[in-house]
């Protein structure tokens, strides 16, 4: 039997900046030239209206806001991570994103708690980036 392959972003052009900034240790947001708000990639037009943006580095911590611990797995490629956490992180910038917190102890994730980007490799084009705890 063969083994059971996670899926994988696709990246396209409006993306590729945000995929290229993970594979390269880098978190990048789009900033909005209207309103000074930021985003993940996944918007073509601010809250504002804009579609104005430009790209930024993500430069700080974020903070848990919601979080949820995935015990069953949704699909077999993810059944050798369990149990995994999934959260809600709100970068220091303000743009939220859903990722993993990795390398911790499950009782330790809280709403609150400061998490640091950190990236995992999946291939030779993609990072994704993922978190974990920082310590008080």
């Amino acid at each position: 039997m063969s083994e059971v392959k996670k899926p994988q972003p696709t990246p396209t052009d409006w993306t590729q900046p945000f995929w290229s900034g993970c594979y390269s240790n880098r978190l990048k947001l789009l900033h909005c030239l209207s309103c000074d708000s930021n985003h993940l990639p996944t918007r073509l037009v601010c809250t504002c209206g804009s579609t104005e943006f430009e790209w930024i580095e993500s430069k700080g911590p974020g903070e848990i806001i919601s979080f949820t611990i995935v015990h069953r797995a949704p699909d077999p490629a993810f059944k050798g991570e369990l149990p995994y956490v999934i959260a809600i992180i709100e970068l220091q910038e303000g743009a939220r994103l859903m990722s993993n917190i990795i390398d911790t102890n499950l009782q330790e994730i809280a709403i609150g708690k400061k998490v640091e980007c950190v990236f995992e490799m999946v291939d030779e084009e993609i990072g994704l980036p993922k978190f974990k705890l920082l310590i008080d």
